[in-house]
């Protein structure tokens, strides 16, 4: 039996497919060149999806332990400083992923984030969607395409608590643009 090793291994599969363990394993081994009994465990690092093709795939980083298990995966430490009111205040504009990170680093560095988002509220945005059915024309100051955000209580309450309900909203959207990681960590940081 060979030493036990672990590799990253970037493979491709049909969306039909790809929530498959079997096709994955498959897929793996294939790329790896190696018999599927020497494929011990794999996990996700990263998962993408190219839909520019009618034929749409599903691209996905795999850590793969080879003859042996991974290694333990390291699980990320939540500690945020508790916020009084006397911190420097900053603004971040938009709470889409990038701003919700940046709420996050804020914290994480003792500073009171404020986020603002433009646009109308969930249910005043379904009006914004009639010009694009029926006259082909975009409101461009909607933001009709994006999840349900609520920010009163982040500009009111409790900035740690209101800004973890921004990111428990946005993991119930199941949002395609975060990679693993990011799903892992904010998870960990909201359990639903």
């Amino acid at each position: 039996m060979a030493d036990a090793r672990y590799e990253l291994v970037d493979i491709i599969l049909s969306l039909e497919t790809s929530e498959n363990e079997e096709a994955r394993k498959k897929a793996i081994c294939r790329k790896l060149r190696l018999k599927s009994e020497h494929v011990h465990e794999f996990r996700m690092l990263k998962h993408s999806i190219d839909a520019r093709k009618k034929l749409i795939k599903v691209q996905m980083r795999m850590e793969v332990g080879i003859d042996g298990p991974l290694p333990k995966k390291e699980q990320p430490i939540k500690q945020y400083p508790s916020l009084s009111g006397g911190e420097k205040r900053v603004v971040i504009i938009g709470c889409g992923p990038a701003g919700i990170f940046a709420a996050l680093r804020c914290i994480e560095l003792g500073s009171k984030p404020i986020i603002v988002e433009r646009g109308k509220d969930a249910s005043a945005r379904r009006f914004d969607l009639g010009p694009i059915m029926k006259e082909g024309r975009v409101i461009e100051d909607s933001n009709y395409c994006f999840g349900k955000v609520e920010l009163e209580p982040i500009l009111t309450g409790s900035f740690i608590h209101a800004l973890l309900s921004v990111v428990r909203c946005v993991m119930s959207m199941k949002p395609w643009w975060l990679t693993v990681r990011q799903r892992e960590f904010l998870l960990m940081l909201t359990p639903m």
